[in-house]
């Protein structure tokens, strides 16, 4: 009905899980970069999380937000920029 394809994968193919694998390196990477000890890494989770997921994909040009929520996350940063476009910005945008 939907054309979703299910695919299963073994869990002790890495490979077939690349995805989740390479996420996984990004969040323990950044992990390690952000804490002093082991007992801090709780706090800087919310942050981390809200980076990967207004971060652009390359391959589709859209946040993992977006994709699931089909808006774009209310940041900090986003709620400080101009959101008024003259109509040269539109044409710079698309």
């Amino acid at each position: 009905m939907l054309n979703i394809d299910h695919s299963l994968a073994s869990s002790q193919n890495h490979r077939s899980v690349g995805r989740a694998e390479n996420i996984h390196k990004i969040i323990l990477a950044s992990l390690r970069k952000l804490c002093d000890t082991q007992t801090d890494w709780p706090r800087f989770i919310p942050g981390l999380l809200l980076a990967l997921h207004s971060t652009v994909i390359i391959p589709t040009g859209l946040t993992p937000a977006f994709m699931v929520y089909h808006r774009e996350l209310r940041t900090p940063l986003t709620l400080t920029l101009p959101v008024n476009l003259d109509s040269s910005d539109q044409d710079f945008t698309k």
